[in-house]
């Protein structure tokens, strides 16, 4: 009995399983940490803005009749024409005043011709004073039809280029101040800039400007905001910088 007790114990332990022997974790080193440093100073934070502009005349001037109305007679000019002051661009029709101007002249000379008679003559006071006021009134009449015909005549008021031309046609009836023309100045440009960054210009910004692998100085003149109400919407949609000391070699059109 004690014997086969004892078996049985034997064999009951050598069922338990063997534990296995636990491995320690590995050691992992932690890596090394470098800093970079800089030295903190006051400087400008500065927000950049780089566009493309072309040059364009500085002065533009806008011509029209201004107190004369009437069909239009010609347009003696073309687009990109280079016009000297007193040009005639544009002529309206005056009917018969040539004519008219004609009478009136020999008109006033009748009236000279009686006016020296009467003082070869020897004509009183009275007489030769009413000889001078026909004379008088012939020069008036004469002088406004003279005037007329100017009026009809739309002159350039500087030496320039024509950079616009109203879409009209001979025969169209003109009225006063409609514009006409726009004559451009030659002596001096501008630099423009139309694009989607118009917001970021203020009047009186300073600007450095590129041209030809120089550098230039310049400032904002113009922004949308600045323009006349009444002014074409192309100028409207755009900024305008004067560069300071641009080279002679510049010219319209170059970017």
């Amino acid at each position: 009995m004690p014997t086969a007790m004892i078996i049985i114990l034997l064999s009951g332990c050598f069922l338990l399983p063997r534990e296995e022997e636990l491995l320690a974790p590995p050691i992992m080193e932690a890596p090394e940490i470098s800093y970079r440093t800089v030295l903190v100073k006051r400087g400008d934070v500065e927000d950049a803005v780089r566009v493309t502009g072309y040059f364009v005349y500085a002065e533009q001037y806008s011509v029209s009749f201004k107190s004369m109305t009437g069909r239009l007679s010609s347009i003696d000019v073309k687009y990109g024409d280079i016009v000297s002051k007193g040009t005639v661009l544009a002529r309206l029709e005056t009917d018969n005043l040539e004519t008219r101007i004609r009478q009136l002249e020999i008109q006033l000379r009748k009236s000279e011709l009686s006016l020296e008679r009467k003082k070869i003559l020897g004509g009183d006071r009275i007489e030769l004073e009413i000889a001078e006021l026909d004379l008088e009134l012939a020069q008036l009449a004469l002088q406004e039809q003279l005037n007329n015909k100017e009026k009809s005549l739309l002159r350039s008021p500087m030496d320039g280029e024509v950079i616009y031309l109203a879409n009209v046609y001979e025969g169209d009836f003109i009225s006063s101040y409609k514009t006409m023309f726009q004559v451009a100045d030659l002596s001096k440009l501008y630099l423009s800039y139309t694009g989607t960054n118009l917001q970021e210009f203020r009047l009186g910004m300073k600007v450095n400007v590129k041209y030809k692998q120089q550098i230039y100085e310049g400032e904002v003149i113009m922004t949308p905001a600045e323009f006349p109400f009444d002014a074409p919407d192309s100028q409207k949609r755009q900024i305008l910088f004067e560069i300071y000391g641009l080279p002679e070699d510049a010219e319209k059109g170059s970017s």
